[in-house]
């Protein structure tokens, strides 16, 4: 008769040690991606509607470019589009500042959780010794390009 082992996730639990850390990291990356979803709907309105206003009045000035030169008003034109143009690249640096903002947050959790699972596993009595330790954690330290 064989022995049957319980059922684990080996993706989710690595070994004892880090267990706990690895559900404590998946908790905060779900609560900033929570947040991030929350957000990004009001960043992509404030990309959105620039957007559509520019198309607007890029085709309304081309159907009436001889009504706007006839009426000599090829400088208030302009500046109208200016001003779009304007509003659509503040939209566009909020988007990438938080797109930033998201991914400092991510990389945060990540070293927090690569340290603390090698002070873990540096303060356990395992059979690891420190050399193949930080040959492992090696990859999680290095900086990613």
């Amino acid at each position: 008769m064989s022995k049957t082992r319980p059922l684990t996730s080996s993706r989710l639990c690595t070994s004892k040690y880090t267990s706990f850390l690895t559900v404590i990291l998946v908790i905060c990356c779900a609560n900033v991606s929570r947040s991030y979803i929350k957000a990004r709907t009001t960043v992509r309105r404030a990309d959105a509607e620039p957007t559509s206003a520019i198309l607007e009045h890029f085709s309304s000035s081309a159907a009436g470019v001889s009504t706007i030169r006839a009426f000599g008003v090829v400088e208030e034109t302009i500046e109208q589009m200016n001003r779009h143009v304007d509003q659509l690249s503040t939209a566009r640096r909020h988007f990438w500042i938080f797109n930033r903002w998201l991914g400092l947050q991510m990389s945060l959790l990540g070293i927090l959780f690569s340290v603390g699972t090698g002070m873990i596993l540096l303060s356990s009595k395992s059979f690891i010794d420190t050399s193949l330790l930080g040959f492992s954690l090696f990859p999680w330290v290095s900086p990613r390009r």
